[in-house]
């Protein structure tokens, strides 16, 4: 970008259409789009990369699965609550019911978040890891990142435009002998196209995540033969107070966490401030206090300790669960010390 932007700014706009072809205002105009655009563009990935960053998980207890086991039964009751988690409705899990473990972070792994060695801790709402801008995209900084490949477009289209406009004049002229053609426009001419092409396409990429509430992880595993791990989930059955083991295939596993429309899946991906979709300014997750609440026989749930962070399996998904449940479907089935502790 700063080479497109010197040779651009000097040898096309100033050169050339201020200079040559003496229309000053339209190349002022133009510097002065395409250097605002050049700070709007770094000022999205010093937050996405650096003052925002993907979001870390908060440590999370072991879901109360089974009762605490002591010598004093007073002792029990005392540190069972602050040792454990209540087991939500539906949890992602091993073929035994078993939450996922982050051996590194040593905390459970909820849904969709992803342990990154580079940073050290477990990414909520894990996307992927962008090379280009050098940062782990997650839960946090995601809308950023779709601001900046939306910008970034915006400014490949106008150098390319610009250059396309003048192009003809410019090529004219140097048949003719009355200017030369300056080979730095030819080449961010080939470089704007070939990063236009790059840069849309991965937008449009991540909008259809968007609309089908999908990580760009989720989806490269979709792509795969086969799983590289299964995918099952375990759940409280309200019927008979068991809970259940499902195992969903790689077709059902990509559609789980789609809600019951694509506007109810922007709103997890971008945020519940609409407008904030159309201003590149701070992080996506509402400002939330990670602090599990503890006060007297209550009991700690999931979402006072991860908040916004924590994520939902949509209707279909649950309906799913409960069809393979009537039908026998199911790898385990067990009983939660935890479902019965709500207070």
């Amino acid at each position: 970008m700063c080479y497109g932007t010197w040779a651009f700014s000097h040898k096309l706009c100033y050169d050339k259409i201020y200079k040559y072809y003496k229309h000053e205002s339209v190349a002022i105009g133009l510097i002065c789009t395409v250097c605002s655009l050049d700070i709007l563009i770094f000022f999205i990935w010093l937050q996405l990369a650096v003052i925002v960053g993907p979001g870390k998980l908060p440590h999370v207890s072991p879901y109360s699965i089974f009762a605490h086991q002591s010598s004093d039964p007073e002792d029990n009751e005392k540190l069972h609550p602050n040792e454990s988690v209540l087991p939500p409705i539906c949890y992602q899990c091993d073929p035994n019911g078993w939450p996922l473990w982050c051996s590194n972070c040593q905390s459970l792994k909820t849904e969709r978040a992803h342990h990154s060695r580079e940073l050290g801790y477990c990414v909520p709402k894990f996307d992927h890891r962008c090379v280009w801008l050098g940062s782990i995209i997650g839960k946090n900084n995601y809308r950023l990142f779709v601001q900046f490949c939306v910008f970034e477009a915006m400014w490949l289209v106008i150098v390319w435009t610009s250059i396309v406009a003048f192009m003809r004049d410019i090529v004219k002229d140097y048949k003719g002998g009355g200017s030369h053609l300056n080979g730095n426009l030819i080449a961010i001419f080939i470089l704007t196209t070939l990063t236009w092409m790059l840069v849309t396409a991965l937008f449009l990429t991540q909008l259809n995540c968007i609309i089908k509430n999908r990580t760009s992880l989720e989806v490269i595993e979709r792509r795969k033969k086969s799983f590289s791990t299964r995918k099952m989930f375990c759940f409280y059955n309200s019927d008979d107070g068991n809970r259940y083991v499902v195992e969903f295939t790689k077709r059902e596993y990509g559609d789980c966490w789609s809600k019951d429309s694509w506007w109810q899946n922007a709103i997890e991906s971008l945020g519940p401030n609409v407008l904030m979709w159309f201003i590149p300014l701070g992080s996506s997750v509402p400002k939330f206090t990670f602090q599990a609440e503890k006060d007297g026989d209550s009991k700690t749930s999931l979402e006072s300790v991860i908040g916004p962070y924590r994520e939902t399996l949509g209707n279909r998904a649950i309906e799913l669960i409960k069809h393979k449940i009537s039908n026998n479907d199911y790898l385990t089935k067990l009983e939660a010390y935890g479902d019965g502790q709500s207070s």
